[in-house]
């Protein structure tokens, strides 16, 4: 907001696919009051509406690339970008500090989105590969499968973003679609249905394992049914009875999940910080009574027990 000969201006974002804000404009007359563009790893250029460079934000916005805020230290010598839990730096592409999980994404502990910055964001603490991958492989280990069985269920749990995404196949995603944004209805069968089918399956082959190949098979099934029950507290609505607390941090359809991300129609960015940690919470507790009940299971401690 800001004040021009006593009349109260309304200045919003305009953002690309990353979050990151590609122009300013005021909200009377659209008209854009700065312009943002960036290299691979967010280094910034600033100019006017009509793209005349200019040395810094001559509006004082902080929010630059991937949404998050840019840091200017040390008589403006030093500009680090704020990501929550780590400092980013824009000119050697890397965080400034190490990955608090150790190596669990690679050897790499100061690389930036598996060097994807052109796809990935890292704006949280977040949802995607680290709920699916990391954390769900860091809980395994704290229970104690060993690393190679640990590894199994993280890998088929992120897996499914990657052979299925929701784009394509959101029925393993969600439980309802939507036409347009308009009309929305449930799948005959969707996410819940797909995730318990996998458990199911899971189960079933653990009660009559003979060997290590049948467990690495049903833990990949475990790992797949882990994503759906994870994604059951992301993808969520006030509408579903099975919530307490109204939304869910992201979007409830495919169909709005697209749009959130493309910035169309009724776009809003997909993680709402204040539900994402009730829905983390929720999450956490359900994934570790699911892999400790797992753990239980006879033929899993023959085989996955241990350092091996």
């Amino acid at each position: 907001m800001s004040r021009n000969n006593g009349i109260t201006l309304a200045w919003f974002y305009v953002h690309d696919h990353l979050y990151s804000p590609a122009a300013m404009v005021v909200g009377i007359n659209s008209y854009v009051v700065e312009r943002y563009e960036y290299d691979a790893y967010g280094n910034c250029s600033i100019f006017d509406g009509s793209y005349n460079p200019r040395s810094e934000s001559l509006i004082s916005n902080p929010y630059l690339f991937t949404g998050r805020r840019l840091d200017i230290l040390d008589n403006s010598s030093l500009k680090i970008q704020y990501n929550r839990n780590r400092y980013y730096d824009y000119y050697t592409g890397r965080f400034t500090s190490h990955d608090a999980l150790g190596y669990i994404d690679g050897m790499n502990l100061y690389e930036y989105v598996s060097s994807r910055p052109g796809t990935l964001v890292d704006p949280f603490g977040k949802w995607g590969r680290d709920m699916h991958y990391d954390e769900t492989k860091c809980w395994a280990l704290e229970i104690g499968f060993r690393h190679y069985c640990a590894e199994l269920i993280a890998g088929a749990d992120w897996d499914v973003d990657i052979r299925t995404p929701a784009i394509t196949h959101p029925w393993y995603h969600f439980d309802e679609w939507s036409f347009l944004g308009i009309i929305t209805g449930e799948f005959s069968k969707g996410r819940d249905d797909y995730a318990q089918e996998r458990w199911d399956e899971a189960k079933s082959l653990l009660s009559k394992a003979t060997s290590e190949e049948v467990v690495y098979s049903a833990l990949k099934y475990v790992g797949q049914a882990l994503h759906g029950f994870q994604d059951a507290k992301s993808h969520q609505w006030e509408g579903q009875a099975n919530i307490k607390d109204g939304k869910g941090h992201h979007a409830h359809t495919a169909w709005h999940h697209v749009f959130e991300i493309a910035n169309l129609l009724q776009p809003h960015r997909p993680d709402n910080a204040i539900q994402f940690a009730a829905d983390w919470h929720d999450s956490s507790l359900d994934t570790k009574a699911k892999l400790e009940e797992i753990w239980e299971s006879c033929a899993v401690q023959c085989v996955c027990k241990g350092s091996r």
